[in-house]
């Protein structure tokens, strides 16, 4: 598979996007976010890529991909990936 540079900056937008909400659904002071908060933090940031897709189909000059939705779900299980090893060993 040949991968473009839009393939990549999906990737590299929503392995951001889904650090930041692992950051900010643990960190919450609400129980509904922090309880479970990595796999919500993912499901909000998969869901949002898939949200952001049909979006597209409504607007004029561009076209919705499952290609780059795909894209997308790796770079949230990168980002959750490095997220459950960080978790794993306590802070100094």
């Amino acid at each position: 598979m040949i991968y473009t540079n839009d393939e990549v900056l999906h990737f590299l937008h929503f392995f951001i996007l889904a650090l930041l909400a692992f950051r900010t659904f643990i960190s919450s002071t609400q129980s509904i976010f922090c309880v479970q908060s990595g796999s919500k933090a993912a499901a909000f940031s998969v869901l949002y890529g898939a949200f952001l897709e049909e979006v597209q189909l409504t607007v004029p000059g561009r076209e919705a991909s499952l290609g780059d939705w795909m894209t997308d779900v790796l770079g949230v299980l990168a980002a959750s990936g490095i997220f459950r090893i960080s978790r794993l060993t306590p802070p100094p």
